[in-house]
């Protein structure tokens, strides 16, 4: 996906359930991806581009962002407006799929 002004965001999401926060949770990625999945279908809805992504770096990440240790970091969003193919890179250019 090709985004013009493209934000990333941090999903991540609190490891437990509990008042307390000390009690681990079995469901935490299940709900950030529900989560994920609704935000990705109101950007549709909008005109918004979203992009998941993975393999960043988690821990750098992690400090950067100053994400507690109760918490884990799952994923980064790319949102934003997709650009006119025409502002590609050349080696993209010619690339097609559903991202670009």
């Amino acid at each position: 996906m090709l985004a013009s002004r493209c934000v990333s965001e941090i999903l991540y999401k609190h490891k437990s359930l509990s008042a307390s926060y000390e009690k681990p949770s079995p469901t935490n990625q299940f709900d950030a991806g529900a989560a994920w999945e609704n935000l990705a279908l109101e950007a549709t809805f909008r005109g918004i581009a979203t992009d998941g992504m993975q393999g960043f770096n988690y821990e750098k990440a992690r400090k950067d962002l100053d994400i507690p240790d109760n918490f884990d970091a799952l994923a980064m969003i790319a949102i934003g407006k997709k650009a006119p193919r025409k502002h590609l890179p050349p080696l993209f250019k010619n690339m097609t799929g559903s991202g670009i």
